[in-house]
């Protein structure tokens, strides 16, 4: 039980770990923090999605609230006094990715990585070897890590309603490559020029 994603541009750090802690108490430890960038949520209301830094800033916070620590906020220390990770299991953190520094970052911080890539084999197995450079690059070992991917299927026994459904799932995913500043140098080259 989790989010699918959550993001740091409208949720702060802490009201994020006391949202999950909660969900992780109320679940008996079966809790999921999805988190991502927030690219598209972000667009949708004029503001710009967080940078791969600042995920990975708001993921390390999130984390340490999890182990009961309190948080340097500028003039004060922050903590969540009722999380306890003795009572409350920290919830594993899933960073959903599109891109290579995403990628890379969250095979660093996070305990499992969801890919969010499309279903071409070519786009997953390129998402992949990301995942494996970067572990060999750090050390980290693959078995420390939950890699999976955010895959769109439609079952209906209703051959046009389901290609009707799977074509507005598909643009979803899509409009991941065609944000401003999106990279494109790891797409297959035949879809660099729908970008």
């Amino acid at each position: 039980m989790g989010t699918g994603v959550t993001h740091p541009v409208t949720r702060e750090a802490a009201v994020t770990a006391s949202a999950m802690a909660s969900l992780q108490e109320e679940s008996d430890g079966r809790a999921i923090c999805g988190i991502g960038r927030g690219d598209s949520s972000a667009a949708h209301i004029g503001k710009r999605q967080a940078t791969t830094e600042e995920l990975r800033n708001s993921v390390l916070t999130i984390k340490n609230y999890f182990m009961g620590q309190a948080i340097d906020v500028g003039k004060m220390q922050s903590p969540i006094r009722w999380i306890d990770p003795e009572i409350i299991k920290p919830v594993p953190i899933d960073i959903a990715c599109t891109g290579p520094k995403t990628i890379a970052m969250a095979c660093d911080v996070a305990d499992q990585v969801s890919f969010a890539v499309g279903s071409a084999t070519e786009r997953v197995e390129w998402a992949m070897n990301t995942a494996r450079e970067r572990l060999e690059e750090t050390g980290r070992s693959r078995d420390d890590l939950k890699i999976g991917a955010y895959i769109n299927l439609i079952c209906d026994p209703d051959e046009k309603k389901a290609i009707s459904m799977a074509r507005m799932l598909a643009g979803l995913v899509a409009h991941f490559t065609a944000m401003k500043q999106a990279p494109t140098e790891h797409l297959p080259d035949q879809l660099k020029p729908y970008n």
